[in-house]
């Protein structure tokens, strides 16, 4: 893997124990350094041990912005929710958590045999990647403690079913499949899962490629600029408008014709053009997100290079799109303080007059504090309403008027 894409990978954001293995030994290898030695690379030696003797387990989801969120207890601690994200690479702990009150700016830790606990199944790793996870805290307004990644995920079958707000482990030694769901091969490469698919856009020929399978889109689909030039796809041509990203970049947001996946087809679906060239764009061609993958119940089984997917009641239901055009973060110490990130053109959150570090501070005399910055999303996605909005731009309150619409 290229060097760019390693990185790349690795910021995407920007989620074992064997039989025989005493837990004590699994304690936290955590202190805090001024200066510390550079960090060993991380070694793939993860094990595991299921509850009970079992062979698998049912851990609690949480969906909050169709990310997918775990409860996780590292070494015996309360638990955290971790991000579950298959282009992950490595899985990771965000180190601020452990650091001293005393801590420097400086200051790392090294997390070296590692335990991680869910319901029913404990999960060692000889070194886990320490990693800020505050800009992936303020995009999900939830606090994010950690990532289980693809070097975890690969040691199991994975049953998401997004529907009942619940994933199962399966150990792949012993798991077997009798549903009726469609079994399609999936192509690991770089430790990332990738599927065929067909996709239409309209004014241009249906194109088929591999696309990644990424838990931690929570959008459709993403073509990226070398994807898209691969296939000749004239992006000025493309009906669409720019979002503003969180990051400060900005994305061409349309609606395809038909994704195809085997068997399943969808019908106008969004899809994503990350206005990002080079390195960054090089760790992936295109991906699949929540936004689709919620409509089934997938079974990634990353051992024997398949994927399951079982449709559920939300297949092949339409889905919505902002109808704001304002990108918004959570920020400040509860992620009480909503802050707009980006404001696409000539959409309603411009002709509201809303601007780039404004803060939404109520909604309709409801106070932020009574909100999530997930609550305030859904709302900008509500069809052709009309909110009254308490902005604060500095020190300045200001009253403003939102009508949202569809953008496409």
């Amino acid at each position: 893997m290229r060097a760019g894409q390693k990185d790349k990978l690795r910021g995407r954001v920007a989620k074992c124990v064997a039989a025989g293995l005493a837990t004590a030994l699994l304690l936290i290898g955590a202190a805090a350094q001024e200066n510390p030695a550079k960090p060993a690379p991380p070694v793939n030696d993860i094990q595991f041990r299921f509850a009970y003797g079992g062979n698998v387990a049912q851990v609690p989801l949480e969906t909050r912005g169709n990310q997918l969120l775990l409860p996780v207890r590292v070494n015996q601690s309360k638990p955290a929710m971790f991000l579950l994200a298959t282009c992950e690479l490595h899985s990771s702990i965000d180190p601020a958590p452990w650091l001293p009150a005393d801590a420097g700016p400086q200051s790392q830790i090294t997390f070296k045999n590692t335990l991680l606990s869910m319901p029913d199944l404990d999960v060692g790793i000889p070194q886990i990647e320490p990693q800020s996870l505050d800009k992936m805290s303020s995009i999900v307004g939830r606090q994010i403690r950690g990532i289980i990644g693809a070097d975890i995920l690969s040691k199991f079958v994975v049953e998401i079913e997004y529907n009942r707000s619940a994933i199962h482990f399966d150990d792949p030694a012993t798991f077997e499949y009798t549903g009726k769901g469609v079994t399609l091969p999936l192509f690991v490469r770089d430790g990332i899962p990738n599927i065929r698919a067909k996709l239409a856009i309209r004014g241009h020929r249906t194109f088929e490629d591999d696309f990644e399978i990424r838990t931690e889109f929570n959008g459709a689909i993403e073509v990226s600029k070398p994807m898209a030039a691969a296939h000749k796809l004239k992006l000025g041509h493309v009906k669409g408008y720019w979002f503003p990203n969180v990051d400060g970049g900005r994305t061409l947001t349309a609606r395809a014709e038909m994704l195809t996946i085997g068997p399943f087809a969808m019908a106008t679906p969004p899809v994503s053009f990350p206005d990002v060239t080079g390195s960054e764009s090089l760790a992936h061609g295109g991906a699949i997100g929540n936004a689709i993958l919620s409509k089934f119940r997938v079974i990634l089984d990353l051992p024997h290079q398949r994927i399951i997917l079982e449709s559920n009641m939300s297949y092949p239901n339409n889905v919505e799109l902002d109808t704001s055009g304002v990108a918004l973060l959570a920020k400040g110490p509860n992620l009480k303080t909503f802050e707009v990130a980006g404001v696409a053109p000539k959409s309603p959150g411009a002709a509201a007059g809303l601007q780039k570090g404004d803060v939404i501070a109520g909604i309709d005399n409801q106070p932020a504090a009574d909100l999530t910055v997930v609550d305030v999303r859904a709302m900008f996605a509500d069809i052709d309403h009309e909110y009254k909005l308490t902005v604060l731009r500095g020190d300045k309150p200001l009253e403003m008027k939102i009508r949202t619409r569809h953008l496409l």
